[in-house]
């Protein structure tokens, strides 16, 4: 009720503005309105009428938006560019987007060079979705007046442009943003992922090298430099930019993560184990509130496969048990299920964003049907039987070519081992005999991760799964150590660009998630 009232009193506003065509601010003519009413009326019902707008725009809580309009009242001719300018920057802030888009453009009718309305304009066409007007828009106010482009608008434009896919034009954006503003952190980053994209690794060290040295006290840049020099095989700067981060923000868990990363990998088992312990006292010394205990599942994930590496399954289960009941998954110590190597406690969060409303209708839906092509990972197939799996008809199918001991004690330790069916012999032969449309959800970790194996089974699996359900890949980013072409991104993009607008793609990351379509 109260935007009718704020609509009424700014139309009734317009009313009073001058009638002569727009013209350029300083060539307009300083009369007064050529309306037929007496001048002393049409100030007071000005006045009013703006102050009317002040207290509605006062009772929405709009302090500072209302000062305006309180001064715009006692001008004695109304301000069309004035008035225009700041009703569009009133409807923005209550997301009245149409009526927004009407009072920019007015506002550039009589102001065509105002660069602040340029920008608020390309604002509100990026809240609804239309990023062929915003970049319109924002190359217009570039073109118009190069000197009005503030970072900020630079890096916006930079965003519409990456969103369409114009990704040389983007980096330029984000360039002259970081011309413009050297301590600009944004352009810094986008310009940095973009040229990781795209496989530019040494420009991105120099990217990133500027950036510690505009900003030395920004963790998040020392991150970055270490990623960077990470994946350009620079291990030991590596370690002291992540040691940096980490000195700067001890809750940066990215950093952490990065510099477990390279001690895992240089087999540095007792360091690794040494900087998750760090973490883990001081997370459970942390008097925050929440705790941040509760975010640090991923270093007893790390300690766990360390004591793994080290050949102490004892101690790697007993982490990995700590792990999963942060991810809010108790059974797994209170069944004592046994681990050893395992990354899945890292996967729980998405997994149970895209998977959990298959149960939302629990007691009206029909028995889930869940397929796992391998079991590398079993710790996965046993989170599904005892958090998914809720209803006595609901089963998980695993196929394998032999299934491994640890998948056959944790099975036995199940609450309803029934639920979880594994079938054992030659895997392609499987395959071939699965039924279409069978499957709510299918998950692909086999240990055979090259592309043209992942593009051949994927085809049998995806006529199996069921129209609106899931498919998930794992090990997006493997790599064949000698041959490039022979990784899991390159078969799981061949796949993906072979059955195009029937899937769905909800997460690509290190594991990708697909919803079939039709």
């Amino acid at each position: 009720m109260i935007k009718q009232y704020l609509d009424e009193a700014l139309s009734t506003c317009e009313t009073l503005l001058p009638s002569q065509p727009p013209t350029p601010p300083d060539t307009a003519p300083a009369s007064a309105p050529t309306s037929s009413e007496p001048l002393v009326q049409i100030e007071q019902e000005w006045m009013e009428a703006c102050q009317t707008v002040a207290n509605i725009l006062t009772s929405m809580g709009f302090i500072q938006e209302a000062y305006p309009w309180r001064s715009m009242a006692f001008d004695p001719v109304p301000n069309s560019a004035k008035f225009y300018a700041e009703s569009g920057r009133v409807c923005s802030q209550c997301e009245a987007w149409e009526q927004a888009i009407y009072f920019c453009r007015r506002t550039l009718e009589y102001d065509p060079d105002n660069a602040a309305v340029h920008r608020q304009l390309a604002q509100v066409y990026y809240r609804i979705g239309d990023r062929t007007a915003e970049t319109q828009t924002l190359d217009h106010l570039l073109a118009q007046r190069p000197e009005a482009a503030t970072a900020e608008g630079h890096y916006q434009l930079g965003q519409v442009l990456r969103g369409q896919d114009q990704l040389s034009k983007a980096i330029a954006c984000y360039q002259r943003a970081i011309e413009q503003d050297g301590q600009y952190a944004d352009a810094y980053y986008a310009l940095g992922d973009l040229w990781t994209q795209q496989g530019n690794q040494a420009q991105t060290v120099e990217l990133f090298q500027q950036m510690v040295e505009q900003l030395p006290e920004t963790a998040q840049a020392h991150y970055r430099l270490g990623r960077a020099y990470r994946q350009t095989q620079q291990p030991e700067q590596a370690i002291a930019a992540f040691r940096t981060a980490i000195r700067l923000d001890s809750h940066l868990h990215w950093a952490y993560m990065g510099l477990l990363n390279i001690l895992m990998q240089r087999r540095l088992w007792d360091e690794a184990i040494a900087t998750c312990e760090s973490v883990i006292t001081a997370a459970e010394q942390e008097t925050t509130e929440p705790p941040e205990i509760k975010n640090i599942a991923w270093a007893y994930c790390f300690m766990g496969n360390a004591q793994a590496k080290k050949g102490d399954r004892h101690l790697a289960t007993r982490a990995h048990q700590s792990a999963f009941a942060l991810r809010g998954w108790p059974q797994a110590a209170e069944r004592n299920y046994q681990f050893g190597l395992n990354w899945f406690s890292e996967n729980i969060p998405v997994w149970a964003e895209y998977i959990a409303p298959m149960n939302e209708l629990s007691a009206l839906r029909h028995p889930l049907k869940m397929l796992s092509l391998g079991d590398q990972d079993d710790s996965s197939l046993l989170w599904l039987v005892d958090t998914v799996l809720i209803e006595p008809d609901d089963q998980l199918t695993c196929l394998t070519d032999q299934a491994s001991d640890s998948l056959q004690q944790n099975r036995a330790k199940l609450s309803q081992p029934d639920k979880l069916v594994i079938q054992e012999g030659d895997t392609q032969t499987q395959l071939e005999a699965l039924l279409e449309e069978t499957f709510n959800w299918v998950y692909v970790q086999s240990d055979c991760k090259q592309a043209d194996y992942l593009q051949s089974v994927s085809i049998h699996l995806w006529r199996s799964l069921k129209v609106s359900g899931l498919i998930c890949f794992k090990d997006y980013h493997w790599q064949h150590p000698s041959d490039p072409s022979q990784s899991s991104k390159v078969g799981i993009d061949a796949f993906i660009a072979a059955v195009g607008d029937r899937a769905e793609i909800l997460c690509r990351s290190h594991q990708v998630i697909l919803r079939k379509r039709h």
